[in-house]
């Protein structure tokens, strides 16, 4: 039995999400509850102490990173569902009603990175350099008022050269955060030269899923 079972949390008619409303549970349905959640915390114990046992190991280095994020990952959920078995056994409904919505907005945010991830691949598979669509009107003017000297390259040097060059899409070095990037075709340089999707004009966008990317990162804004 899954914890949504005993938590409304769409109003059927709208469609529209709503406030959970607590649902009284027989003794048997918590022992259920409880019983599912113990269940699950051993098999995310069990793959920690799996993956601790493999880092002993000597692994090649894109290897050991994946092992110490999944880790880091599963350290987290083991934590939380433990706290979320205690909460079982106290009865305390209010709080395991806010760790389930965390629960939920932490697995969106992990889906909507995954699905940019999906569109930058995507955009990149060609090779081809993009044409640049200039950015927003609102963008530009808050970034002039906003350019320091010095720290970044002037705005209306990066727009020059993405019109002279095109444009390429890129996640940087932590592309688990979801962090994307434009940058003129031959530059590099995501701490000087960069702008970000969302702030690109869309109604001037060719590639459909430079077109997703931005509707999808300004959604996460």
């Amino acid at each position: 039995m899954s914890f949504e079972d005993f938590f409304e949390t769409e109003d059927e008619d709208s469609g529209l999400e709503k406030e959970p409303e607590e649902k009284k549970l027989s003794p048997e349905e918590v022992e259920q509850l409880e019983c599912d959640m113990n269940e699950y915390t051993e098999g995310l114990k069990a793959r920690i102490d799996e993956i601790k046992k493999r880092l002993n190991d000597v692994l090649e280095e894109d290897k050991r990173n994946n092992l110490e994020t999944e880790l880091e990952d599963l350290e987290e959920q083991y934590i939380g569902l433990v706290d979320f078995i205690d909460d079982i056994d106290s009865n305390n409904f209010d709080e395991i009603l806010i760790y389930d919505k965390q629960e939920r907005k932490d697995t969106q945010e992990k889906e909507t990175i995954t699905q940019i991830l999906g569109l930058v691949e995507k955009i990149n598979e060609s090779g081809e350099t993009l044409s640049f669509p200039g950015i927003r009107e609102d963008v530009y003017l808050k970034m002039k008022e906003t350019e320091l000297d010095g720290y970044v390259t002037p705005i209306d040097e990066v727009i020059e050269r993405c019109k002279r060059e095109g444009i390429k899409i890129v996640t940087g070095n932590h592309p688990e955060s979801g962090n994307i990037y434009v940058l003129p075709a031959s530059s590099d340089d995501i701490e000087m030269d960069s702008i970000t999707p969302h702030q690109l004009n869309i109604g001037n966008v060719e590639n459909k899923h430079l077109v997703d990317l931005i509707q999808l990162t300004t959604k996460r804004k």
